[in-house]
């Protein structure tokens, strides 16, 4: 398995800028499919970079089951691979791991 450096993925330009849905069978562009299509199969990343900017607006429930799901199969090290960038609102990235671990334990 090679190791690969880092991953970046911007949110709004490779997913979508509605990222709203819970799950697959509510709407496109769920937490659900963007786990599955970006996190979910990121082992060989020392880094993943999330951009946030450019969307619309995270509903909590994007946010917190995506980066649950990823702390779950990834565990306490989960903050130290993501790397959340956010100039629009820095406050996210407080949010996103407020969220992890109020949730994720």
């Amino acid at each position: 398995m090679k190791i690969m450096e880092e991953l970046v993925i911007n949110v709004a330009k490779e997913f979508t800028e509605f990222p709203w849905a819970r799950y697959k069978e509510d709407w496109d562009f769920s937490w659900e499919e963007f786990f599955e299509k970006f996190l979910d199969n990121t082992e060989n990343y020392k880094k993943i970079e999330i951009i946030l900017d450019g969307t619309y607006w995270y509903p909590s429930s994007f946010l917190s089951e995506a980066f649950n799901r990823f702390y779950k199969k990834y565990g306490e090290n989960w903050w130290e691979k993501l790397v959340f960038i956010s100039e629009e609102d820095p406050s996210l990235v407080d949010f996103i791991n407020h969220l992890v671990k109020k949730d994720g334990k």
